[in-house]
């Protein structure tokens, strides 16, 4: 046990050693190493990647199954949520409870906001059915 405890200590004191002395470039760049500030050979794309390792590929590309399709809303809202989807899908560097709190965020946002969508959309067409009509009285004149 007593030398697990020196080995620790020497552990220790080489660390403080090598924190404190850099004799060359060499040197700075395996402190830099140690410190995690670069790359651990050989090269790995997801080497501190831990809280994703075990989510598959498809919890991060197919984000409609956080959507509510059982609720009645208005198309323009539905086809944004998809859009958000479709952009989150295409973001490699946030995670999936990430981007499911991005999904909740938004559906949040546009909770109390259903009924002035709604009425923009109503509104909407009763422009165009006017402007149909007027265009339909100018074309047989």
């Amino acid at each position: 046990m007593s030398i697990a405890v020196f080995d620790e200590i020497d552990a220790l004191e080489a660390s403080a050693y090598r924190a404190q002395t850099v004799h060359n470039r060499f040197d700075e760049l395996m402190q830099w190493t140690l410190d995690g500030k670069l790359w651990r050979y050989p090269i790995d794309n997801e080497q501190d990647f831990t809280e994703e390792q075990h989510t598959g590929f498809h919890e991060h590309v197919f984000l409609d199954r956080f959507l509510d399709h059982s609720s009645k809303k208005p198309a323009p809202l539905n086809n944004f949520m998809e859009l958000v989807c479709v952009g989150l899908a295409q973001n490699p560097y946030i995670t999936t409870n990430q981007k499911n709190e991005h999904l909740t965020w938004f559906e949040g946002y546009f909770a109390d906001k259903v009924k002035q969508i709604e009425l923009a959309v109503q509104e909407e067409q009763l422009l165009a059915k006017d402007e149909a009509q007027a265009l339909k009285k100018v074309s047989t004149k």
